[in-house]
């Protein structure tokens, strides 16, 4: 595949890079933020080779690639120059003027996503670095004695400790704002002596006024809160000083103001709400766990479709440090991932298409050993319609397994066969055993339900044709003429 050929046509046809205010991706997805959505053309961005699907948001348009991301990135980064790209005040200002609950809701979870999605990678690989130390206890290699076994524990638990600094950088380009004053402000609450100040039993005050006591490292809410008020803040002091004054005093008023609002407001209102939502969801799970996780993982290829599936983040990543382990969000994607790649193992066998069994093969197995499950979703279930709903079966009924036997995820990685390991507990037991149970009722069952509902190789629906582009079209068209 020619990745900037590919590059060069998207992007023309998101309106070019002066449309364009920012571009991150996450892994499988470029995330365009752009100045006029309407000067991007859907019909046109499908039929680039290399594209899978387009997925309009009312803060993002999101153009799916697969796991060749990263390099198509890049190449777009380096064609359009971006790295200064800065967000449109004009498109800023008319954001703000979405004030419908929808229009709030999106904003959240695009905020709440654009956080987190950047720095996905160092997350995987400190949960697995924190999994291999879980794995060396079982076979009794760590010992507290064993320096090299207590460095792989520390290099495991920094990207966790520092979420907070993580999360500030990924919210400044959000709320476009510095994302070095960002970093700082969030280093403010993870400071090992306002840690022991705060854990101290004696009240603590600033200016008279208590600051809240209260743990803020592994926190993703409060972060994302007090970069969002030093955005405003940032704005405010910005047009109340002089010209000259700026380089010299803007960074001190801006730091004086926000760190203690940060302290006194913002971080403490952060940790209520996370605190909120994580107890909605362990009520739910108390009451009716194996039939909110069923429900939950039944539905959740239509949740991943809208991102909200990234609101369960924080909560997911807050069990993961305090090392409790996840029972919602990373059981249910271990239940969709495998369903969806099971579903499209199927298709290859009843299709006699050979484009779509090349496509459903290779989205399959994707899906089954890499967990990404866009090209899948996108290109073979959701065309299709009867896999999807043999994969909300599938899913939904290893998700009432999963709630039956309260199975969790100790790390942050996506559930697939090569990760299943993921799901080894510190403390032994039969929770593992338990994923490998469901994950075999998601294949089987997907697998089963989709080969009885496309079982006649005649269906219509299994023949997906081919979305050409302007060239190859004409060229047709041309072929067809000369014939006739």
């Amino acid at each position: 595949m020619d990745y900037r050929d590919c590059a060069e046509q998207i992007l023309k046809e998101v309106g070019g890079s002066e449309n364009i205010t920012d571009l991150v991706h996450c892994m499988t997805r470029l995330r365009f933020t752009l100045k006029d959505d309407n000067l991007a053309n859907d019909k046109k961005i499908k039929a680039i080779k290399g594209v899978i699907d387009v997925v309009r948001s009312s803060v993002q348009y999101q153009i799916i690639i697969g796991s060749d991301i990263d390099k198509c990135y890049k190449e777009i980064m380096n064609i359009a120059n971006l790295s200064s790209a800065k967000p449109d005040p004009q498109a800023a200002s008319d954001e703000k003027r979405k004030h419908t609950v929808a229009g709030v809701f999106n904003k959240v979870i695009d905020v709440i996503a654009g956080s987190i999605i950047p720095f996905q990678m160092p997350l995987m690989a400190a949960g697995m670095i924190k999994l291999l130390v879980t794995i060396l206890g079982f076979l009794g290699v760590y010992t507290e004695t064993n320096m090299t076994c207590r460095i792989l524990s520390i290099i495991g638990d920094t990207c966790f400790y520092f979420f907070p600094i993580l999360v500030a950088y990924g919210a400044a380009k959000k709320f476009n704002c510095n994302p070095f004053m960002a970093v700082c402000l969030a280093a403010v609450l993870i400071h090992p002596d306002l840690v022991l100040l705060l854990a101290d039993k004696e009240t603590v005050t600033f200016l008279g006024i208590g600051v809240t006591s209260a743990t803020y490292s592994t926190s993703v809410i409060p972060a994302i809160l007090s970069t969002w008020g030093l955005s405003y803040i940032e704005r405010l002091v910005d047009r109340s000083i002089p010209v000259w004054a700026k380089s010299i005093f803007k960074p001190m008023i801006v730091l004086l103001i926000a760190a203690p609002i940060t302290l006194i407001v913002l971080a403490p209102a952060g940790i209520i709400i996370g605190q909120g939502l994580q107890s909605l969801i362990n009520i739910a799970m108390t009451k009716a766990g194996w039939l909110t996780m069923g429900l939950f993982a039944g539905f959740l290829p239509f949740i991943v479709m809208t991102g909200m599936h990234h609101v369960f983040t924080p909560g997911a990543l807050a069990a993961f440090a305090n090392g409790s382990g996840d029972n919602l969000l990373f059981p249910a994607l271990l239940a969709f991932n495998l369903a969806m790649g099971s579903a499209c193992m199927a298709i290859n066998f009843t299709t006699k298409d050979k484009e779509m069994k090349s496509v459903a093969s290779a989205s399959g197995i994707t899906a089954l050993f890499g967990a990404v499950t866009e090209p899948a979703l996108y290109g073979v279930v959701l065309p299709l319609k009867k896999p999807l709903i043999a994969t909300c079966i599938g899913s939904g009924v290893a998700g009432l397994f999963i709630g039956l036997m309260h199975v969790k995820s100790f790390v942050f990685s996506g559930p697939s066969l090569v990760s299943i390991i993921q799901f080894i507990s510190p403390k032994g037991g039969a929770n593992f055993i338990y994923a490998v149970i469901a994950a075999g009722i998601a294949m089987v069952v997907s697998f089963t339900v989709t080969y009885i509902l496309t079982r006649k190789g005649e269906d219509k629906a299994l023949t997906k044709i081919p979305i050409k582009n302007e060239a190859e079209t004409r060229q047709d068209e041309k072929a067809v003429y000369m014939h006739r």
